[in-house]
């Protein structure tokens, strides 16, 4: 009895250091993607502001009223320029701060990766120690037993694992960046 409660008390508490853990790890990315998050949604808006104003722009040029008025269509440009500008200025700041960014990512990624690493580690003792406790001499079913769990055993590996993540959500993933993109007239 006594070491039952022993034992719940240990495995609650490492699945709650865990839980704690994680959460951590959450609001550590975050903290990091939230500049970032806010450096691209200004992006976008200059962006679709340019997009906007070279549009009203080549529509006034096309409507040959521009002889009528030339001073809204200097005005167009000249709103068309700055747009523009300060779309580019925004992108060229992303492409500055990328690297930092990156940087600060792959860090808590190589944290997070390292506290994964720890508990499958754990996991697979845990389950060598079943298989072993399993593994009972005189049962008829020793050998198959023993096989299957040896067969699960090996197929186990933490940097394959972590390997398989940084791959798809992780370090590894292709990102797509914004780039400039100048309106086809």
């Amino acid at each position: 009895m006594v070491g039952s409660i022993n034992y719940k008390k240990f495995s609650y508490d490492k699945s709650f250091r865990h839980v704690k853990k994680a959460k951590e790890f959450e609001k550590a990315f975050k903290e990091v993607q939230k500049p970032w998050v806010e450096v691209l949604n200004k992006i976008s808006e200059a962006k679709l502001a340019y997009h906007r104003t070279s549009g009203k722009l080549h529509r006034a040029r096309r409507a040959e009223d521009i002889t009528s008025c030339d001073v809204s269509a200097s005005d167009e440009e000249k709103k068309k320029e700055k747009r523009k500008n300060i779309y580019e200025k925004l992108i060229n700041d992303m492409e500055s701060k990328r690297s930092a960014y990156q940087v600060e990512m792959f860090k808590i990624l190589g944290r997070a990766d390292d506290f994964e690493r720890k508990r499958l580690e754990h996991f697979k003792l845990m389950f060598t120690a079943l298989q072993q406790a399993t593994s009972i001499e005189n049962d008829a079913r020793r050998t198959e037993m023993f096989e299957k769990f040896q067969r699960a055993i090996s197929k186990h590996n933490a940097d394959s694992d972590i390997e398989v993540f940084n791959k798809n959500y992780g370090c590894e993933t292709r990102t797509k960046w914004p780039v400039f993109e100048d309106v086809e007239q």
